[in-house]
């Protein structure tokens, strides 16, 4: 996308807003975008049109001798790139073998909630959710021989 326009170093009848900044101000931000190699919105009102977009080139100058600055802004459809974080767990592609985990539980001498969660799923961070399944308020009031929903 090419956009062609001017930023004006004066009030004009067509000028739809006023006390706009002189015009290198503009150019300078443009600069400072395209420098740091982000990605620009780009929106146009009353369309579906809003895009990232990179700045792949600006050119600028004045050139009728009314201090308005002429540019030429070259932009190009940006695309972010999805990539696997560093702790994404990746799943084997073979079969493994299965099995089934208990749906019940009766509590041991010396057991807790979080002990129980690491022996019946492998994670003892499932306490909670044994603890909210069982209607257990407290996750350190269990007794021996409580039966447990896993």
């Amino acid at each position: 996308m090419t956009i062609e326009s001017f930023f004006p170093n004066q009030q004009y009848s067509f000028c739809l807003y006023r006390d706009f900044q002189k015009p290198y101000e503009y150019i300078k931000q443009l600069l400072k975008w395209k420098e740091s190699g982000r990605p620009i919105r780009v929106i146009v009102t009353g369309t579906p049109i809003n895009y990232a977009m990179a700045i792949e080139s600006l050119t600028y100058s004045e050139v009728d001798g009314t201090g308005d600055v002429y540019f030429s802004l070259e932009l190009k459809e940006y695309k972010f790139i999805k990539t696997p974080s560093s702790n994404t767990l990746t799943i084997p592609t073979t079969q493994r073998e299965t099995k089934s985990l208990a749906t019940h539980y009766t509590v041991q001498k010396g057991d807790t909630l979080w002990l129980i969660a690491k022996k019946v799923t492998g994670d003892g961070s499932n306490y909670k959710a044994i603890a909210q399944k069982n209607n257990i308020t407290n996750p350190d009031k269990i007794y021996v021989g409580q039966k447990l929903v896993i």
